[in-house]
């Protein structure tokens, strides 16, 4: 994906909430798509949909759900012929572990 204005910029920190769905595009590019929940000050949770291209897609692969998480990235706001309402996404350009990190093999 091409980079896209500096001002349509964004940060979360959170907890991935399900396994990152990944599939090959017609191009031979990945996709994934997942859900971050993050918390407010008032202690309610926000659910933030996102979705990842290319080598990004598939190192979010190997994430499990309840890792935290921070992502950045960019914006994308979109409606598809199904839908009667826009829907914004975080089209993630960086990732990475927040919490505590579980050795491999073990």
């Amino acid at each position: 994906m091409p980079r896209m204005a500096a001002r349509n910029r964004a940060t979360i920190e959170g907890t991935l909430k399900r396994t990152p769905q990944a599939w090959k595009l017609k191009d031979g590019r990945k996709r994934a798509i997942f859900t971050i929940r993050t918390q407010r000050d008032n202690g309610k949770h926000d659910y933030i949909d996102c979705c990842a291209y290319g080598d990004i897609a598939e190192s979010m692969e190997v994430i499990k759900p309840g890792k935290d998480i921070e992502i950045s990235g960019w914006l994308m706001t979109f409606r598809q012929p199904d839908m009667e309402y826009k829907r914004t996404t975080l089209v993630v350009e960086n990732w990475a572990y927040t919490g505590p990190i579980e050795p491999v093999g073990e």
